[in-house]
């Protein structure tokens, strides 16, 4: 223990550390010199960000974009020799458990079929 004189000289350090870095770094000069830039370094500006559609067309317009933009890196990855095998295929004709255009037979959902298990047990 320290007496009272050292506890006189905690306290004022507890008030006076606090206190003074509010003063210091609440500053507006401060901020607008030090972190104002360094924000403007790692987030792009407003106009340069992603707006995102607000029409049904532009909503359309922008998923075929964004098709077109996931063929062209797999065509230049080497993934797909051809864009007809790019996409789930017609999934609209064929009859429940053979493949149209897909890897995932037509009826099934998940690798399993949509069959309940005592259809198939019977």
């Amino acid at each position: 223990m320290g007496g009272p004189n050292l506890e006189i000289l905690r306290f004022a350090m507890y008030l006076a550390v606090p206190t003074a870095s509010i003063l210091y770094f609440g500053d507006p000069e401060w901020y607008d010199r030090y972190v104002v830039p360094y924000g403007k370094k790692i987030w792009p500006d407003y106009e340069t960000t992603h707006k995102p559609p607000h029409t049904q067309a532009g909503v359309k317009e922008q998923l075929e974009k964004y098709k077109a933009e996931r063929l062209q890196r797999k065509m230049a990855s080497g993934q797909v020799e051809g864009a007809g095998q790019v996409g789930m295929g017609d999934v609209s004709a064929g009859a429940a458990g053979e493949t149209v255009g897909s890897r995932v037979p037509l009826g099934t959902f998940g690798g399993r079929s949509t069959e309940s298990t005592t259809e198939r047990l019977v």
